[in-house]
């Protein structure tokens, strides 16, 4: 099996350059604090989820928040988040989500 070999910018899951260069760790600090104010009982959902992202190496874009690197943008962590807020099936929860940390993740924001 072939290793590919990414530039130091660029997403390992969507291949596209990281532009808004925020980590896992960073992000999902948010995304822990949101859901600690909203839902409690899916912290260690999400942790599972979002803090497996883009452990490789030393090399990569530095997070603009704690100068680590990374290799996932966070459109693509956004995404992985998303999907454990969707298997609640709370449209009330997912809407509230969205209006936090969309980045038009499937088209525009809710409401627009």
């Amino acid at each position: 099996m072939e290793t590919r070999a990414y530039p130091e910018n660029q997403c390992i899951v969507c291949d596209e350059i990281i532009t808004n260069p925020i980590c896992p760790d960073c992000l999902g600090q948010q995304f822990k604090a949101w859901l600690g104010a909203h839902r409690r009982t899916l912290l260690l959902k999400m942790q599972k989820e979002v803090y497996g992202f883009g452990k490789r190496d030393e090399r990569g874009t530095a997070c603009v928040i704690c100068s680590k690197p990374m290799h996932v943008c966070p459109h693509c962590l956004a995404k992985a988040a998303q999907r454990v807020i969707d298997g609640e099936d709370d449209i009330e929860l997912q809407s509230q989500f969205m209006t936090h940390f969309n980045w038009n993740l499937w088209g525009p924001p809710i409401g627009i």
